[in-house]
Formats: C-alpha cells, sequence, structure tokens
C-alpha cells in the first residue's frame, strides 16, 4: 500500500513540475510512462451505448493531463453481476492532452452515421466490450490495473423526449465534473446528429466556481427543444460539505415562478439544472429571470446569492 501511494504521490510531483515547464514554454511534449497514468488524467466523455439498427457502440475519451499517453497502456471493460472483462486497447496511437479519441469495434459504421472531426482518431478493438442498450458500467483501466474512470450509465440520464434513445449519446457536459454526478450528462443534440465522436460535446459548458460558495451560470439558454442550450447549468461550489441549499427561480415582478431544490444537503461540487418550466410544468414566456440560491450550514450562517438569467428563443 505504502509502495502504490508513494509511487502516485512522485508521478503526482512529477507532473506538477513538468506542467510548469509546458506553461513555461520550456519544453513541447511530454510522453507518460504507465507507473504516471492516474485517476481522471483520462475520462470517459461520451458513450453510445444504443446504436441504431445496424449502427456500432462506441466509447470517447478525453485526455485531461499535459501528457501524450500510449492508448497501448489502457484496457477498456463493463461490470456486469459484479463481474469486470476488460479488453486491451492494442494500438499504438498516442493520445495528445486536450484531445479526444474514440474507441469501437465497427469504425465505420461509426463513419456512417456520425459527423466525425477527426477519423484517424477512431481506434477500433477487435475485441470490445458489450454494453447492455439501457444500463450499464462502463470501465477504463491501466493495463497494469489501476482504475482510472468508471461510469455506470442509464436511460433516466436522458434529456428531452424520445420516442427511441435508439443512436442517441450520452454526453458528459464538463470533464472536469464528476463522472458519477448525474446532472454532469445528458443527450447529444440533434444538431449535432445526437452524437459528437472525436469533437467537444455538443452540450459542453464551462463553469469556474472559485470562492467558498459561489453561484454559476450562463447568462442564457433557449428552452425551445432544439437541442442545443435546452437547459440552464446552475453550479454551486462550496467550501464546505455540510451546507443545505435551496434554489428558486423569480420573474422580474418578484413572483417565484419554479421551486427546483429544496433544502437539500450538498456536497462540495453541485450541479442542478433548469428546463425554463414553471411550478405546473409550463413553458415560461422569454425574458428575465432571477436564480435565487439560500443556502445554510448547522453550525451557523446563511448565505444568499442571485444571478440574472435570460430565458431566448428563435424567432
Amino acid at each position: 500500500m505504502w509502495k502504490k501511494q508513494n509511487s502516485i504521490g512522485i508521478a503526482q510531483f512529477i507532473k506538477t513540475i513538468v506542467l510548469a515547464l509546458f506553461m513555461a514554454g520550456t519544453i513541447v511534449s511530454v510522453y507518460a510512462q504507465d507507473d504516471d497514468i492516474i485517476p481522471m488524467d483520462i475520462v470517459i466523455n461520451e458513450i453510445l451505448s444504443n446504436p441504431q439498427e445496424r449502427g456500432g457502440e462506441y466509447i470517447e475519451l478525453y485526455n485531461r493531463s499535459n501528457q501524450t499517453i500510449s492508448l497501448s497502456s489502457l484496457k477498456l471493460g463493463t461490470n456486469k453481476n459484479g463481474k469486470q472483462t476488460f479488453y486491451a486497447i492494442d494500438t499504438n496511437y498516442q493520445f495528445e492532452p486536450q484531445t479526444y479519441c474514440v474507441l469501437t469495434k465497427h469504425k465505420d459504421l461509426v463513419l456512417r452515421y456520425y459527423e466525425v472531426l477527426n477519423p484517424w482518431d477512431v481506434i477500433e478493438m477487435p475485441k470490445f466490450p458489450a454494453y447492455n442498450n439501457t444500463s450499464g458500467i462502463v470501465l477504463l483501466a491501466t493495463t497494469n490495473g489501476e482504475n482510472i474512470d468508471s461510469v455506470a450509465y442509464n436511460e433516466n440520464m436522458h434529456t428531452g423526449t424520445y420516442s427511441s434513445y435508439k443512436g442517441i449519446a450520452f454526453e458528459r457536459i464538463n470533464p472536469d465534473f464528476p463522472s458519477t454526478l448525474r446532472e454532469n450528462w445528458a443527450s447529444a443534440a440533434a444538431t449535432a446528429m445526437y452524437g459528437t465522436p472525436t469533437a467537444k460535446n455538443s452540450q459542453y459548458q464551462s463553469t469556474k466556481p472559485d470562492n467558498d460558495l459561489t453561484l454559476s451560470l450562463p447568462e442564457l439558454f433557449s428552452p425551445d427543444g432544439d437541442g442545443y442550450e435546452d437547459e440552464l447549468l446552475i453550479t454551486c461550489q462550496a467550501g464546505h460539505p455540510d451546507y443545505r441549499l435551496s434554489i428558486k427561480i423569480y420573474n422580474t415582478k418578484g413572483v417565484e415562478v419554479a421551486h427546483l431544490v429544496n433544502n437539500q444537503t450538498i456536497g462540495t461540487e453541485n450541479t442542478f439544472k433548469w428546463n425554463g418550466r414553471g411550478k405546473h410544468e409550463e413553458l415560461l414566456p422569454i425574458g428575465i429571470y432571477i436564480v435565487y440560491v439560500e443556502a445554510w450550514r448547522p453550525t451557523g450562517g446563511t448565505k444568499h446569492l442571485r444571478k440574472a438569467v435570460t430565458i431566448a428563443r428563435h424567432l
């Protein structure tokens, strides 16, 4: 145990030094050794578990680290009834920092059904895990058994109403948010053909809270059902894990029109969604609304945060 923790600590220290040199322009690229890869260096970024008829499943990865990583150092797997099954990613592909790659058994089918920005970043695996259409677990690990990332998916993670979920990928909203956070996943947009293999996700949003308790959200969203910015992503970051929180939405007349969260215990990283609908699920008119957050701690202290957001629609 000491050896494992110590090696991870040394690897992280080296990576910190290397990142500083990288940012200073001293070096151009860093190649990772197997033991240097740590959890969340690479994340599972998109999942197509329920392909079109005669289509192919795929898993998209995103390299969050500052290192170039050989995919031959990794293996892709699943967990069914407590039994893990992995398959080696047998390729010489070099995974560059802050880029995407896609793993599949049928590259030709991925290229047929989706607009693939970088076809050379689609990697075909002769042996590929069998994922259930509706729910399952995606596992990513190093060849020496270190867990890198895992995602449990199910159809409840989809956003929007569809007659069928076939061909619709699960997209990670932000690669820096936890894989286990339900609110960090959404359906790929219709305008992106329901999948964005090798490209930034159609539902990607970036928020950067950095204080004791912060509220972050875009200035505008358009809940018009076109699959693009249909939901408002509300992010609260707490410097303490024992906050309880309520979120209400008001119009400019001071009337409460929606109540999203009621006195809920939160963690340090929290993301909530608003679909632009009122208390009775009616679609609210375009205009300015106030997102009001009240948070308190059992040890004392209450905070009130407010931000304006505009509901817009295409004319």
